[in-house]
């Protein structure tokens, strides 16, 4: 192999990065922002069709899902039988009886909270 793992990399990035740059066959519309008209219908989101599990739990992970579902991927996010997130009883502010930041984070979310056993 010729050259280092950095140049490799490098090489990678700079020709990943040509997608990023604003183009006639990439970019409508640069001045708009980026998720102007993501939810209207009939609009194909970049994560169309993709399903995430989610077993993340608090912070980091149920944001990170939360953007994967907000660009269209469907996630189901899985919980802890009895306890569920911890999240849900975080506030002030509260909607109802669960926070507000469960609520915005798990946003775009199909729920399941169940056993989950292996079956010989």
């Amino acid at each position: 192999m010729s050259g280092s793992v950095a140049e490799r990399v490098l090489s990678y990035l700079s020709r990943a990065l040509q997608f990023l740059q604003p183009n006639k066959t990439n970019c409508v519309n640069i001045r708009r922002p980026f998720t102007a008209k993501l939810q209207g219908e009939g609009q194909i989101r970049p994560l169309d069709g993709v399903k995430v599990l989610d077993l993340t739990r608090v912070l980091a992970g149920p944001f990170a899902t939360m953007i994967l579902g907000d660009l269209g991927a469907e996630v189901i996010k899985v919980e802890r039988p009895g306890s569920g997130d911890e999240t849900r009883a975080w506030g002030p502010p509260f909607v109802g009886e669960e926070s507000a930041y469960f609520l915005s984070v798990n946003r775009n979310k199909k729920g399941f909270s169940g056993r989950a056993s292996l079956v010989d």
